[in-house]
């Protein structure tokens, strides 16, 4: 089985946490139109125009290797 998330907010990103907490084995697809990493989209306010977002603990609901431990694949910019 396959499953395809459209949307990394942080309701995508919750549905792949408990989805893999239930299976280990499943194919868990996310598709995100942003070019970065799923965020908590009201610290937007705090972090606009500072070009080292990137670099800001707790911006991102989580880092890559989160992604990559949980067998969680997640496509930006699609």
């Amino acid at each position: 089985m396959k499953i395809l998330i459209i949307g990394a907010s942080a309701a995508g990103i919750t549905a792949a946490t408990e989805i893999r907490k239930i299976d280990k084995e499943v194919d868990i697809d996310i598709l995100s139109d942003e070019s970065f990493l799923p965020y908590y989209r009201p610290f937007l306010t705090t972090y606009i125009g500072d070009k080292s977002v990137e670099n800001k603990k707790n911006f991102f609901l989580k880092d890559s290797s989160f992604y990559r431990e949980q067998n969680i694949n997640i496509f930006l910019n699609e």
